[in-house]
């Protein structure tokens, strides 16, 4: 008889540590999940700033440019863009970026820096070019001795 509340003390015992190794799994599980809820949402935070960044140097640089046919498809481009950048910035463990970047962010910064000038010089002279030449047209439709008076400065 001794033998059977042994061994029923002894079931009861592994039955209680499988239940509390179940509830300690449980707990281990909600708080990984928890954490990468968190990561999740600051990732998806600096996916919309760097979409806001995006859309916002677009528009500088080209003004008439847009993102959809109406305001609702727009958003749904900017959230769209804002997930798709979450997913890599979760991938990389945000929020330090990938290890290579570490290495070469000075050179991506000047790279960008200089891209940017040149590209925004280039704009500028295609501008330029386009008045002159709008200038010239208009100077070619006036009658000819308007011509010349045209072109003197005064």
């Amino acid at each position: 008889m001794k033998d059977e509340t042994l061994d029923e003390i002894e079931l009861e015992y592994e039955k209680h540590e499988a239940d509390q190794g179940k509830k300690e799994n449980k707990e281990m599980k909600d708080q990984v999940k928890k954490e990468e809820a968190e990561k999740y949402k600051e990732a998806l935070a600096q996916g919309y700033h760097a979409m806001g960044a995006f859309c916002g140097g677009v528009e500088k640089l080209w003004p008439y440019v847009g993102f959809g046919e109406n305001e609702k498809e727009a958003q749904k481009f900017f959230d769209t863009g804002a997930v798709k950048i979450a997913d890599v910035l979760k991938k990389y463990d945000v929020p330090e970026p990938p290890a290579w970047y570490g290495k070469w962010k000075e050179e991506i910064a000047c790279a960008r820096f200089f891209g940017m000038a040149g590209f925004s010089i280039y704009m500028q002279v295609s501008e330029y070019k386009r008045l002159e030449a709008e200038a010239e047209s208009e100077n070619n439709k006036q009658p000819e001795g308007e011509k010349d008076n045209a072109k003197k400065p005064e």
